[in-house]
């Protein structure tokens, strides 16, 4: 399994390990045009506030996981969330 692969199984667990609405949620991976590892977390409107945390510190925390492991794999990350459902979907939300 190569590191962006391996990347997106270890975020898609941790997502599920937060949220409640699982059938919602997803991880979606590209590489965009300066060849960063991209990670699209999509998460129901109900698991924003667990996803992002008080103060946005554990969607920090996620990033900085991400981020470790891709420099220890040679690759730079990325991770964008949005909001599935509700009137706003498909919003960037962190």
């Amino acid at each position: 399994m190569d590191s962006g692969a391996a990347l997106q199984e270890f975020l898609e667990f941790v997502l599920s390990q937060l949220v409640a609405r699982r059938d919602l949620a997803g991880v979606s991976h590209e590489l965009d045009e300066r060849g960063a590892h991209v990670y699209r977390a999509r998460v129901a409107e109900e698991d924003i506030g667990k996803v992002i945390g008080k103060n946005g510190r554990t969607a920090s925390a996620i990033r900085s996981l991400l981020k470790a492991t891709g420099e220890k794999n040679g690759i730079n990350v990325r991770l964008k969330i949005y909001q599935v459902g509700g009137e706003d979907d498909g919003k960037l939300v962190a």
